[in-house]
């Protein structure tokens, strides 16, 4: 199973695709939000007991990186 970098990584070419629309539209595209909530990156923070992914925190900062590389403000989100 990928880590959360990693999937991180492989969205990288979905969230470049829908910078533009984001940007135009002030909102994050809803293909990035799905992807970015199945790959787990959305409840990186979200404690275990409660189905989430408890990331320590140098996981969690590559993990942005990665996100962000493709588009800041996903990266934010």
């Amino acid at each position: 199973m990928a880590t959360l970098v990693e999937r991180a990584h492989e969205l990288r070419p979905l969230i470049e695709e829908q910078a533009a629309a984001a940007e135009q539209e002030r909102r994050l595209a809803v293909p990035v939000v799905g992807a970015l909530t199945d790959a787990g990156l959305m409840s990186m923070c979200t404690p275990a007991a409660y189905g989430g992914a408890e990331t320590d925190p140098v996981t969690l900062i590559e993990a942005i990186e990665a996100v962000a590389i493709g588009d800041g403000a996903a990266g934010w989100c």
